[in-house]
């Protein structure tokens, strides 16, 4: 049997339900948190929390951190404030 690595996940987003997404991806042994995103300073707690990085800006934390995978987990009308190049 062989080891697989983790998906290597962000989430961007860390409300309520982007904090759900990140407990989830932290207990599943298959994933790993890498990072954390969102608009609100505040959240950077979150983020500290997990031991990830925090970023304000998605883009940028997709260029440096390079994950696998991301969770959006904003608010339906945030999502076209994205940048498409996500």
């Amino acid at each position: 049997m062989s080891e697989l690595n983790p998906v290597r996940i962000a989430v961007i987003g860390a409300g309520a339900m982007g904090r759900n997404h990140i407990r989830f991806v932290t207990e599943e042994p298959e994933a790993e948190l890498v990072a954390i995103a969102d608009a609100f300073e505040g959240a950077r707690a979150t983020a500290e929390a997990a031991g990830v990085p925090f970023y304000t800006d998605p883009a940028q934390m997709m260029d440096e951190v390079k994950p696998e995978a991301v969770i959006i987990a904003t608010p339906t009308t945030c999502i076209w404030a994205l940048p498409a190049s996500l």
